[in-house]
């Protein structure tokens, strides 16, 4: 430097006057690198998805700088990684002072990011809004500076797949596996890519490259789960790839791998798994036989696994129980329900299902399928009345029938006066069910009365009063003559009283039934009816005519 000042014909700089240090600018230097230093060990700290470690380094960083504004950026961002979302609020007073540049945009985008994950646990009402920000700010920081902030391409990964930009999360994804592979950002690839490759083989043109996405993302799957190894700790997380895994597979119409992953998933958090989803993509020719196998599978791998006393595969139960109901294995649909029940029995409406098991195995069952449902009713009346309204199969009233039917004369009379009373219970507005139960009253009563049982539910009598109550209501609701007659014939041959109040209505049955024959359109089924109710009322008049002609004859 002395050489160069003097061939120039400059004057060399004077030494330092004794006693005066030159340790002031070269402290300066040192401490500007320190800073910088503390904030790269934050950036990789964040990289490395150590939030509190981040946050750490940048409030050193801080401190070392005096409190300067960029630094200042760094510590809020580490308080946003570690979800402190009332960060943001000190990020946009710095915005609206008018700073700007790069650092600030990142921060911007990693504060919508963060509010978007704490919206996302809580139901997600705004996500998709803070996602969409999150994703247009961080796009652009990273186009414009690509290498300075090494998380955000995870960040605009995730917020990208969210919002459903599958392109722009595919490549972000690609950026952020360069800076670490952990198993959290390969399940994470593994989501973007099939995705990704799903969309892009919709298309003959593109179909190849779709996929090669997808098959990379199963092998994304395959290492996240590898990576995470058996960590009890990380139960959710590898069946989380797992599930992705078999999702990969199903695209790649590799079904029966996709199996052996969902079982897999199953093994390690029954609870993640769609299992309405799964069924449908396992689906095929012989039925629901590879769901069934699976769920087996993953039964007895979650039960190796964890234990046979756990709980969190008592969905998984329930699923294998309906899938085998559906394929015909009843007594093995009743055996899944009944674990169903012993590992979590809030699932009340597993009785539903083993009474209906019992109800398709034939007529000798039909009571043990009663028994079930009126279980089922007692432990949760709300869950029954919902079931059996929105139940197409018929099996509750072909039960009825079955029991009425097959019983006359026996205590399935009774069973068929319960059920249809919780049907009343179900549809109190249903003038049918109400005149069902006057009939299932009546004819239990008869048999009481006639059979003398030791146990009786109820007294004929007590029988008869409420087949009277409820011919009564379906009256009242609807003036059918079936119902009119019915009524009057409880009054006439069972309850033995009133006996003017029982012509009456026998009249009226006979009138209305006539008008509707002549005046009303009528089904097949229809007309049938309403023509047995004329002929009964008229011949039930008549005898109850004689019987009073009788009566007076003896007194």
């Amino acid at each position: 430097m002395l050489s160069t000042l003097l061939v120039l014909g400059l004057t060399p700089l004077p030494c330092s006057p004794p006693g005066l240090a030159t340790s002031p600018p070269l402290t300066a230097v040192a401490t500007v690198d320190a800073v910088d230093d503390l904030i790269a060990e934050g950036k990789r700290k964040l990289v490395a998805r150590d939030a509190a470690g981040a946050l750490e380094a940048f409030e050193k960083a801080h401190a070392k700088s005096g409190g300067e504004q960029r630094t200042e950026l760094w510590v809020l961002r580490g308080r946003l990684a570690k979800g402190d979302v009332s960060a943001f609020e000190r990020v946009t007073a710095i915005e609206a002072s008018g700073a700007e540049g790069a650092a600030l945009d990142y921060v911007i985008g990693a504060g919508r990011f963060a509010m978007g994950k704490a919206d996302e646990a809580n139901g997600g009402a705004k996500a998709g809004q803070f996602y969409d920000e999150a994703a247009a700010y961080l796009a652009d920081v990273t186009a414009n500076e690509p290498d300075a902030f090494p998380d955000a391409w995870r960040m605009l990964a995730e917020a990208s797949r969210w919002v459903g930009r599958s392109a722009a999360a595919a490549g972000a994804i690609d950026r952020a596996l360069e800076q670490e592979k952990s198993a959290q950002t390969l399940v994470l690839a593994s989501k973007i890519r099939v995705a990704r490759g799903a969309e892009l083989m919709g298309a003959d043109a593109t179909k190849a490259s779709g996929k090669r996405y997808i098959e990379q993302g199963v092998a994304d799957a395959e290492a996240a789960a590898a990576a995470f190894g058996d960590d009890p700790e990380e139960a959710r997380a590898i069946s989380d790839a797992q599930l992705q895994r078999a999702l990969g597979l199903l695209f790649l119409e590799r079904k029966d791998d996709a199996s052996g992953a969902y079982s897999e998933a199953m093994s390690w958090d029954p609870t993640m798994a769609d299992y309405g989803q799964i069924m449908g993509s396992l689906r095929g020719e012989d039925g629901d036989r590879l769901f069934i196998d699976t769920l087996k599978a993953g039964a007895e791998a979650f039960a190796e696994r964890w234990g046979a006393r756990q709980n969190a595969d008592a969905g998984l139960h329930w699923w294998l129980g309906y899938a085998q109901h559906y394929a015909g294995d009843y007594a093995d649909s009743i055996g899944s329900f009944e674990t169903t029940l012993a590992k979590f029995p809030a699932y009340t409406n597993s009785h539903w299902y083993i009474g209906l098991n019992h109800y398709r195995t034939g007529l000798e069952a039909v009571p043990k399928a009663a028994e079930s449902w009126k279980t089922y009713a007692k432990l949760d009346m709300a869950g029954f009345a919902a079931t059996l309204q929105s139940d197409a199969t018929g099996a509750f009233g072909g039960a009825i029938g079955a029991l009425w039917n097959d019983s006359r004369g026996g205590a399935n009379l009774e069973t068929a006066h319960e059920l249809a009373e919780l049907v009343t219970r179900v549809k109190p507005n249903d003038a049918f069910s109400w005149n069902n139960l006057g009939l299932m009253g009546r004819d239990a009563g008869a048999w009481v009365k006639a059979s003398k049982p030791k146990d009786p539910r109820m007294s004929a009598d007590q029988y008869w009063e409420k087949a009277w109550t409820a011919y009564s209501r379906a009256i009242d609701m609807d003036r059918r003559p079936e119902y009119i007659n019915d009524g009057a014939v409880l009054l006439h041959y069972y309850l033995e009283r009133e006996y003017d109040k029982a012509i009456a209505m026998y009249d009226e049955a006979e009138a209305l039934a006539k008008d509707w024959l002549a005046n009303r359109e009528l089904t097949e089924s229809e007309r049938s009816i309403v023509e047995i109710a004329l002929r009964d009322a008229g011949d039930n008049r008549s005898k109850l005519q004689a019987k009073i002609e009788r009566q007076k004859g003896d007194g």
